[in-house]
């Protein structure tokens, strides 16, 4: 009887060590599945992050474009519509990289009055105006596409430890 009392005690604390180490076992799943999810919307957050930063860098670029277009040769032989177009995207892009304040003075209210004047008609000034507010939007554009780099690194490190996460799980 004693034996058979020790016996049924020794299968008893080995049930209580199974189960504590099942318990155990299930809250690390748990706490990987929630290291995971988080993961996961790092990844989702990078993502969006880096979608945001290149549509930046788009728009920079069509800017850029748009100002070496009407720069050349100015709003005459285009459309009324094509050249607010234009200078709307150009405008837009001023305002994203801070053009006023770079710029002296009132150059910055300049720079779209001499875009839409042909470039023999410009003066001097209207000139400077353009150059500084080109330099401006370069720049811009410049850290658009640093911006940029630096997302897609961010969103390539959440990637990989998003599938570092899932191997440990």
């Amino acid at each position: 009887a004693d034996a058979a009392r020790a016996e049924a005690m020794s299968w008893r604390t080995a049930v209580a060590d199974r189960k504590a180490v099942l318990a155990a076992r299930r809250r690390e799943i748990a706490e990987a599945r929630r290291a995971e999810a988080s993961a996961t919307e790092r990844v989702a957050e990078a993502a969006a992050q880096e979608h945001a930063r290149a549509q930046a860098k788009d728009a920079a670029h069509a800017a850029l474009s748009a100002f070496a277009s009407l720069e050349s040769a100015g709003t005459a032989g285009r459309s009324a519509t094509e050249s607010r177009s234009l200078l709307k995207v150009v405008e837009g892009q001023m305002k994203a990289a801070n053009v006023a304040a770079s710029l002296v003075g009132g150059a910055h209210r300049a720079v779209v009055p001499a875009l839409k004047q042909r470039p023999e008609a410009r003066k001097r000034f209207d000139e400077a105006a353009l150059s500084a507010c080109n330099g401006c939007l370069v720049e811009h554009e410049q850290q658009c596409a640093a911006a940029l780099a630096e997302a897609e690194r961010s969103h390539a490190a959440a990637r990989e430890a998003l599938r570092v996460q899932r191997s440990a799980v």
